[in-house]
């Protein structure tokens, strides 16, 4: 797989990215036949925020190779995070459609001007970078 670390990381590895090319698809599948430590899986992707990912590319390439008990959670997981994104964006929308009928939003041009100020806060933001 990817490099010497436990398979369990090669696997979440594997599946965290938004497509997965036919080999390593293949190459998760003949992993997951051999065994893994599926717990030890699951709180790793938890820990680094990638249970979403990793429900989304098990339940397309492999269902039948992972333990219902454990799909299941995964599934869960991945539902409430689809709400609480889904809520966020809601809240996000209400925000914007405030500050436009106050005429607070900003305009293309407004952000430009910000863009220095933006510069000090955040170093990593670029010239390129458009904020608004």
């Amino acid at each position: 797989m990817v490099f010497d670390a436990p398979i369990e990381i090669d696997v979440l590895l594997s599946c965290a990215r938004p497509q997965i090319t036919p080999e390593r698809a293949a190459t998760v599948r003949e992993v997951l036949q051999n065994g893994i430590d599926w717990e030890y899986l699951f709180r790793v992707a938890r820990r680094h925020g990638l249970v979403s990912l990793l429900y989304y590319q098990l339940s397309t390439v492999c269902p039948e190779s992972v333990p219902g008990a454990l799909l299941n959670r995964l599934k869960t997981r991945f539902h409430a995070n689809l709400a609480h994104n889904l809520f966020l964006t809601a809240e996000l929308l209400k925000l914007l459609s405030l500050l436009k009928i106050t005429g607070s939003l900003p305009s293309h041009s407004e952000g430009r001007s910000l863009r220095p100020r933006s510069m000090e806060i955040c170093p990593f933001v670029n010239s390129q970078t458009s904020i608004f």
